[in-house]
């Protein structure tokens, strides 16, 4: 009986996807392998024989670390143990593993040859791949739903797309709370500036504003392609250019506006001010709240069109709250 691991996290994919094949060898096994996404595609690597065998290779090898992968131990049914056999079956855009039978792996073969796909292997799984890489048009479910209602059989899958390397529910989470962490300094921003117009100073705050959508496009560039942050980095660059903008608008006001700088006298807290206060703020709030509720639903329905309708909705409105921010 084969066992299929597979993983995405902040750890390093290749131990998580090792350690788990090595709780699953007391099932039995004649071959090993894993595939890990890296930063030009999907790697493969596998070897006929003990775990051990390719605990070696991957050390050889010495792969760049990876957050995302898929891992097998084969019992072969289809095709002798041998390093061509073995787990994962991959094309270009697709790997998978497989624990099961495909009964008319023969039949969807000949298919496949007659559209230009050629075979290295002696098994079902490498016709299963190339079936969902036929189906494949840039969605990954689709492709799945297309490709197994035309499979006869009894399995189990584990796949990796080269296009979606990993999941967007799991970098949404890490870009959030990343983001979250750093909205003392986006809430530093929007005060201080919103002083400076009070005060009739409107082109301050865009310099602050400009210098630091200049930065964060600096480090964005920087954090991901030099430092291969992924998408912490991306959030990190942007919490950074925001505390930029936040602290240096804060710098400024004290230096410049003398009136703004805290002392004990007007410290105080004054009824009247404070029910003035709330009666302005809570119906701002209230409006505030209903735009907001209506952006989370918007974002949930386009969600379900798959990541790049959401990659494109979030850019746009990166795009857009930097336009509103301009006096």
């Amino acid at each position: 009986m084969c066992g299929i691991v597979g993983y995405v996290g902040m750890h390093s994919a290749q131990q998580v996807l090792l350690d788990g094949l090595e709780k699953l060898e007391y099932r039995g096994y004649d071959s090993a392998g894993v595939a890990l996404t890296q930063r030009d595609g999907i790697r493969v690597v596998k070897s006929k024989g003990r775990l051990a065998t390719l605990r070696s290779k991957l050390e050889e090898l010495s792969l760049p670390q990876s957050s995302c992968g898929i891992g097998h131990t084969r019992w072969a049914t289809h095709g002798e143990p041998s390093d061509v056999n073995s787990h994962p079956h991959s094309t270009p855009r697709v790997s998978i593993v497989h624990n099961g039978i495909i009964e008319n792996y023969g039949a969807l073969k000949e298919r496949l040859i007659a559209k230009g796909y050629t075979f290295a292997s002696e098994t079902d799984t490498e016709v299963l791949v190339k079936l969902i890489d036929s189906c494949y048009q840039g969605e990954p479910l689709q492709a799945l739903q297309a490709a197994l209602a035309k499979v006869r059989g009894s399995y189990a899958l584990a796949v990796l797309f080269k296009d979606y390397p990993e999941n967007i529910i799991d970098l949404a989470d890490i870009y959030i709370r990343t983001i979250f962490a750093g909205i003392p300094f986006t809430l530093l921003y929007n005060v201080t500036s919103a002083l400076m117009r009070a005060l009739g100073d409107s082109k301050r705050p865009l310099y602050f504003l400009l210098v630091a959508s200049v930065l964060n496009i600096g480090l964005d560039l920087a954090c991901i392609i030099l430092f291969n942050m992924g998408v912490f980095g991306a959030a990190f660059a942007t919490v950074f250019s925001q505390a930029v903008a936040g602290i240096g608008s804060l710098i400024y006001i004290m230096r410049h506006y003398p009136e703004l700088r805290w002392n004990k006298e007007e410290g105080r807290i004054s009824a009247p001010h404070c029910a003035k206060l709330c009666a302005m703020g809570l119906p701002m709030g209230l409006q505030c709240s209903i735009t907001a509720i209506g952006s989370v639903v918007l974002q949930g329905a386009v969600n379900g069109l798959g990541s790049p309708p959401a990659a494109r909705l979030r850019s746009s409105s990166a795009c857009r709250w930097r336009v509103s921010a301009l006096p």
